[in-house]
């Protein structure tokens, strides 16, 4: 692995793609490619000195069935979090939509899914694996098909979406990863798609082999004059995240004696951890609610749910506390607004600030799916929310 970490931090230092702070979504297809920038990326935490978090997540696009129990276990042997998310994004494209050149647009569902899935959780980054072949093959069919200079950079930011896509593996050779993998005896998926093999970019891979019997480190030579700013610009003129905007954070996490129960909780982290104009935020305190006061829970829906009017916040004894919930969480979307705050940082599970889990309504510390109220209305005003741990 020591190959891959170094072209990951290769790329990590040239184009600054993770900070302090980062919570990254790695796309998992199941190729050799993004399961060793998962176990890279979890390895590369532990020398790069930045504290970020990483999970995984992996699009099941329903065209055959696959069986990912291997591939499971491994992201469970090295600690890292990862979803299978069931699309119908194969029958769409097969299907449905019949495509005779179904790349481009499975490629576009498959990007939306992946980036939605990172904002689920919370996530700024999404990380994939394309190495330096890829990179090349992209350049030489945009070259040949669209007659224009480009290819993907090695960071993208996506404003629609608001994530930040990386790719670490940029300068890591084909041949490299195909040996890397095989060494480590990674979990590797056999590919799943009925074309495979008969596309452009296999006809770009075939091309590239003919130019090396004639230039034996042709795609290392393309690929240079590509990440060269000094003669050909291209990527020096990466579409990079605007400048960082203050972060909002849960008051409960700096130690402050907020919570319901008025209990403090260690702490976690100051507001400089997270940027110097970093600030402290309680939407269950903008509300007005005391200190101590009964537990409360969603019951009926999520957070969403709860400012379409279909679902209630409840206490514990059962009294109706919606209306303060949303007060609070209106009361925290102005504050950020007032500060141009466009991140928070949030308590997990909580029926105010939870982001992707929260508890289901039962008092019996169960947890489902959904956010918070306040965290459904920050995201409604695109405002990135992530939470202080993944589950």
């Amino acid at each position: 692995m020591k190959r891959v970490l170094g072209h990951i931090r290769r790329a990590d230092e040239r184009y600054s793609m993770i900070h302090d702070g980062d919570k990254i979504c790695v796309g998992v297809s199941g190729g050799k490619d993004s399961l060793l920038l998962l176990y890279g990326l979890k390895l590369y935490k532990h020398f790069c000195k930045k504290d970020y978090d990483l999970c995984g997540v992996m699009l099941d696009l329903g065209i055959v069935p696959q069986d990912t129990d291997a591939l499971c276990e491994f992201a469970k042997k090295i600690d890292v979090p990862l979803d299978i998310i069931r699309t119908d994004i194969g029958d769409v494209v097969f299907n449905i939509r019949k495509e005779s050149h179904p790349c481009a647009l499975c490629a576009t569902l498959r990007r939306g899914a992946l980036n939605n899935a990172a904002r689920d959780r919370g996530c700024n980054l999404v990380a994939l694996g394309h190495n330096r072949e890829d990179v090349v093959e992209t350049f030489l069919m945009s070259l040949l098909y669209e007659s224009r200079l480009n290819t993907m950079a090695p960071v993208t930011y996506l404003n629609r979406s608001d994530v930040t896509v990386i790719r670490p593996l940029v300068f890591f050779p084909e041949t490299d990863a195909v040996g890397t993998a095989r060494r480590l005896n990674l979990p590797v998926l056999p590919a799943n798609c009925p074309v495979a093999g008969s596309t452009k970019r296999e006809e770009m891979k075939n091309l590239i082999r003919h130019l090396r019997t004639v230039t034996k480190d042709a795609d290392t030579r393309i690929l240079t004059a590509i990440s060269d700013v000094h003669k050909y610009c291209m990527w020096d003129k990466m579409t990079l995240p605007p400048e960082a905007t203050p972060t909002a954070i849960s008051m409960c996490l700096t130690g402050s004696p907020c919570r319901y129960d008025g209990k403090a909780l260690p702490t976690l982290l100051y507001p400089g951890d997270m940027g110097k104009d970093a600030f402290c935020v309680c939407p269950e305190s903008e509300a007005g609610l005391c200190i101590p006061r009964e537990p409360c829970e969603i019951v009926g829906g999520d957070g969403s749910d709860v400012l379409d009017g279909k679902a209630k916040v409840m206490s514990k004894s059962g009294e109706d506390m919606t209306v303060q919930f949303v007060s609070g969480a209106y009361e925290t979307l102005l504050k950020m607004q007032a500060k141009n705050s466009k991140n928070a940082f949030f308590k997990s599970h909580s029926p105010s600030c939870g982001c992707g889990l929260i508890y289901d309504g039962t008092f019996t510390g169960t947890l489902k799916q959904g956010d918070g109220v306040t965290t459904a209305l920050l995201k409604r005003h695109g405002i990135i929310v992530r939470p202080d741990k993944f589950d």
